[in-house]
């Protein structure tokens, strides 16, 4: 019995990070990234103290309806975040990407004043 060098190089895939998808993502990627980690973590924290019994809503407002919105804040934080990350390995529009940061640093800021 023989054996046989099998190599796979022409199956092999390649990631390839361009210059101008770095800079993009230095400049508009990282930054929302940073943020919608901190306004997310934020959401949750105050999502669990929510449930913990640890926050107490104000009044006229229900835990239902701040369930709800740190709940959204946290999904659209996981969105942001996988958007920011994509951003380093495919060209996405300017304008989607400076949206993305001006949402995460809204979230950022509406989660601390909540």
């Amino acid at each position: 019995m023989a054996i046989e060098d099998i190599s796979q190089d022409s199956d092999e895939m390649e990631i390839t990070i361009k210059g101008s998808n770095i800079t993009r993502w230095l400049f508009l990627g990282l930054p929302a990234i940073a943020f919608w980690i901190i306004g997310g973590l934020g959401a949750l924290s105050l999502l669990g103290g929510l449930q913990s019994g640890d926050v107490v809503p104000g009044v006229g407002t229900s835990p239902t309806d701040l369930s709800v919105m740190w709940g959204c804040i946290s999904v659209c934080a996981a969105g942001g975040i996988i958007l920011g990350m994509t951003a380093l390995f495919r060209t996405l529009p300017r304008r989607l990407l400076f949206a993305n940061v001006l949402l995460s640093i809204f979230s950022l800021f509406f989660s601390v004043l909540t």
